[in-house]
């Protein structure tokens, strides 16, 4: 019988939920309102593919500007531009052409007047093959939508499924719950998996109200998986995942 390859994210707690890691080519949404922990979930993926495993990766960002990232990046620990150096890493920085500000070494993919997805397509086609990557992350889906001049959302979104299973990397593709196109046409199936995050208000012993960040894994092909939400923290070392205990 053939033993299907798991994808380690670097997280024990996260990986043992997921009876050894993501299967291998897996494209998965990872899905939370701003301040969930999205970014840092995926990029902690990424980098400990790069350090960790031997497995190269491209982080495609929408949101800011790619040495923004990276800055906010090394307040973890985390040198995105060594590892870029050392051809082991491709931050694709889909914002600094459009907002003229000045560019740094990263891959610029926002070359033509008209973003389709076909221009897309060929970008990430070619970032992917620079590097050999392993690994990707799209940051993120509702932007990237928003930049395309097609103008039928269903189609590209669909299509854009599509490529990157066609891709058969391991993908995290961040999206919110707000971005209704997802649940509009039904996309949601067409992703292998769904890592929902959340922020959930809780009352300690003497009632003063706080706030817990949770993970859980909503679905995984190919992998049995827990269904028990993982708490979690963000520290200056990223992603610290505690063991899951049942949310009443």
């Amino acid at each position: 019988m053939e033993i299907m390859k798991r994808v380690k994210t670097g997280l024990k707690i996260l990986d043992d939920a997921l009876h050894g890691g993501i299967p291998e080519g897996s494209t998965v949404l990872i899905l939370g309102e701003s301040g969930t922990g999205k970014t840092v979930l995926s990029a902690q993926f990424l980098y400990n593919g790069v350090v960790k495993y031997g497995e190269p990766g491209v982080y495609v960002i929408f949101r800011e500007p790619a040495q923004m990232f990276k800055r906010y990046m090394r307040s973890f620990g985390w040198d995105f531009d060594k590892l870029e150096k050392a051809g082991r890493l491709l931050v694709v920085d889909g914002v600094s052409v459009g907002m003229g500000l000045p560019l740094g070494t990263s891959l610029l993919i926002i070359e033509e007047k008209e973003f389709s997805l076909e221009t897309f397509f060929r970008y990430l086609y070619r970032a992917v093959s620079f590097v050999n990557a392993k690994r990707l992350v799209i940051d993120s889906l509702p932007l990237l939508m928003f930049r395309l001049t097609e103008s039928n959302m269903r189609d590209a979104l669909l299509n854009l499924i599509v490529f990157l299973k066609k891709l058969n990397i391991t993908t995290f593709v961040i999206s919110s719950p707000s971005f209704r196109k997802l649940s509009d046409i039904g996309a949601e199936f067409l992703f292998s998996g769904i890592i929902e995050l959340r922020i959930r208000e809780v009352k300690s012993v003497g009632g003063v109200t706080e706030y817990r960040r949770e993970a859980l894994i909503r679905k995984m092909r190919g992998t049995k998986h827990s269904l028990l939400y993982i708490p979690f923290e963000i520290d200056s070392n990223g992603v610290v995942m505690f063991e899951s205990s049942l949310i009443k």
